[in-house]
């Protein structure tokens, strides 16, 4: 992982460049955030332009760390914020940025080859490469966005691309949607699109406005390959099997409701219960590769004799106990050395008041009786936090992380309990977050990226599963694994429900399922990546692997996601996931409702009351405080 950073100004044009040359320090400041290992910057001049890269890196792939800008013996520059995770085979102990360069070298400048070199790479990716020869600059992300790389490309005195922002500046995300080469001459440059083969191209320069960069074309002959395609507007026979076992578990249950023997009903079926097997398989292999491509010590052990010793945590989870967390966290186990510890890492924000556990018993004024114990008193003293944060999230993931030590009872996990004060919240904001959250600045990008920033610096109260106590512990875990893509992949939101009761209509829901995978490289990933990387660690995201989604997209929509109203909350959603956990054992996660991150870590309205998520945030704009 790196932070990366590439200025072309203008030379006519030196005095409407003074902004950007006097935000030069911020950028490598916040850059070098992204990358603690090693950074270098080069400048050249060429014919009117004067050419700046600037990276700082992370070092997770190969024997030693490669300094970027990464230059070839031709003097082409690559700048790489990526993973290999699958594609061309690189050799053992090479770097991928080392291999990458060493393979755009031999493209010869031929922008087919330069193209197919990048579509072949699975795992996520942005991107800048120089070639010498040819003086053209080639940029993008991979086709899911999972890595941020904004630009400043409408104004003709300059060409700006970075991996983190700045709330003086134009910025904004440089769209997924392929690769780009920009053509530099005296007066200005040109930029070309090599789009994505399942692109919709009319569309997509309407919805980034790509008209009004100066002199934009798209490639007519040469398409970038993407690596998954959708078929997921399959739509299922009235009779289908599938759904008529789902009403069939539902009308056993008759004027009560339990989930766990709904879940029983379901997993009888052998073609359900392969589904399921798959399902796992799949997610297991993106997290196996997510958790064992770095080095074998952790951030904190330097010399050769630490890291030769090192049983401290590599991998960390975002957990909030919720299904998702819980899944990763778990497979997690699978994947990482014996020996080795996992840190669980739950944030959470002042409650108004103390939350109590539910209990089972009937939902008033519900046929659906028995909702699931979230935890019992033994549990309830496992962990003795601070009542002022007892989220719901902290008491779902109390709950979950001890069922994970009665299934694992030989790994070490730590919950890391991370409690935010609304003090230290209005402070970091100010600071650094509302930039890594830019040019995002709604309300709930606000909450999100604020959550996630706490979580990602991993700082906080450990409790590990011998049940001692720790103060003042730091993760030093190199790799941060979080469930973005899981709600879109398998119709985890109430809007799904909503949408088939109006008419159920499933490819009315299939069509929404592909609308949010196709619009999350836009909507969070940028940001995510922007916020969670300025604590130096990498962030992974195993639903979002190519393997997994390609497994997910195949199926039709009623395989993933059973929206139907005689099933409750947390029954349905996500259908086929919570299977997957149900069969590991994870009782708790697999019957847990949905819960978004901002309500379940109580940041929602803890400065403002009944604010709207898609307004614009007032607090992540520049004022004169700030």
């Amino acid at each position: 992982m790196c932070g990366i950073f590439c200025l072309f100004s203008s030379e006519k044009c030196c005095e409407k460049n003074n902004k950007l040359q006097s935000l030069k320090s911020h950028f490598k400041s916040s850059i070098l955030e992204r990358g603690p290992d090693c950074s270098s910057e080069l400048e050249f001049n060429l014919e009117g332009w004067n050419a700046y890269f600037f990276a700082s890196v992370l070092g997770l792939q190969g024997a030693e760390i490669t300094s970027q800008p990464a230059t070839d013996e031709e003097g082409n520059l690559l700048l790489w914020n990526g993973d290999v995770f699958g594609g061309p085979t690189i050799p053992p102990a090479t770097s991928d940025t080392t291999f990458l360069s060493q393979s755009l070298q031999s493209t010869q400048g031929s922008q087919k080859d330069i193209v197919n070199i990048l579509s072949s790479v699975e795992g996520p990716w942005s991107f800048v490469y120089w070639n010498r020869a040819t003086k053209e600059l080639w940029f993008g992300r991979d086709p899911l966005g999972r890595h941020s790389l904004l630009w400043n490309a409408k104004c003709s005195s300059n060409l700006v691309l970075s991996s983190i922002g700045h709330r003086l500046t134009e910025f904004e995300e440089v769209p997924a949607i392929g690769i780009f080469l920009a053509k530099f001459s005296e007066e200005a440059y040109s930029v070309t699109l090599f789009p994505w083969h399942n692109l919709d191209i009319n569309c997509a320069i309407e919805n980034f406005q790509l008209n009004k960069i100066f002199n934009f074309e798209v490639s007519p002959d040469i398409m970038a390959k993407s690596n998954y395609c959708s078929n997921s507007l399959l739509l299922p026979e009235s009779c289908d099997s599938f759904i008529q076992l789902v009403k069939d578990g539902a009308d056993e249950q008759a004027e009560t409701f339990n989930i766990e023997s709904f879940y029983e009903k379901l997993l009888s079926d052998p073609e359900v219960l392969a589904r399921v097997d798959n399902l796992i398989l799949e997610l297991k292999t993106a997290v196996d590769v997510r958790c064992k491509l770095q080095p074998a010590k952790c951030k904190s052990c330097k010399n050769a004799a630490e890291a030769l010793a090192c049983r401290h945590s590599r991998v960390a989870v975002l957990f909030s106990g919720g299904l998702d967390s819980t899944i990763i966290a778990l497979l997690a186990h699978f994947c990482v050395p014996p020996g080795s510890s996992i840190d669980l890492i739950n944030v959470a924000f002042p409650c108004s008041q103390a939350q109590v556990p539910r209990t089972k018993g009937k939902k008033k004024g519900s046929k659906f009786a028995e909702e699931p114990a979230i935890v019992d008193t033994m549990e309830q003293q496992l962990i003795q936090s601070d009542p002022s944060y007892e989220t719901p999230d902290r008491i779902t993931g109390k709950a979950s992380f001890s069922e994970l030590v009665k299934i694992a009872p030989d790994r070490e996990f730590n919950f890391v309990e991370v409690n935010v004060t609304k003090d230290e919240l209005k402070l970091k904001r100010n600071e650094c977050i509302a930039d890594l959250i830019f040019p995002l600045n709604s309300i709930l990008d606000d909450s999100l990226g604020c959550a996630l920033w706490f979580a990602a610096r991993g700082q906080g109260i450990k409790h590990n599963t011998a049940g001692t106590t720790e103060k003042g512990y730091e993760s030093p875990a190199n790799v941060l694994l979080l469930g973005m893509g899981a709600d879109e992949l398998l119709g985890g939101y109430s809007k799904y429900r909503k949408q088939f009761s109006k008419n159920e209509d499933w490819s009315s829901v299939a069509k929404l399922l592909a609308h949010d995978l196709a619009v999350i490289p836009y909507r969070n990933l940028g940001r995510d990546d922007r916020v969670v990387s300025n604590s130096g660690r990498q962030p992974r995201f195993p639903f979002l692997a190519e393997n997994f989604v390609q497994f997910i997209v195949n199926l039709p929509a009623h395989l993933r996601t059973a929206p139907f109203g005689f099933l409750p909350s947390g029954a349905g959603e996500k259908l086929l996931l919570r299977l997957a956990a149900f069969r590991l054992g994870l009782k708790v996660a697999s019957t847990a409702p949905k819960r978004a991150l901002q309500f379940g870590s109580k940041i929602a309205n803890l400065e403002c009351k009944n604010e709207i998520g898609h307004n614009v945030c007032s607090r992540l704009l520049l004022s004169e405080d700030n």
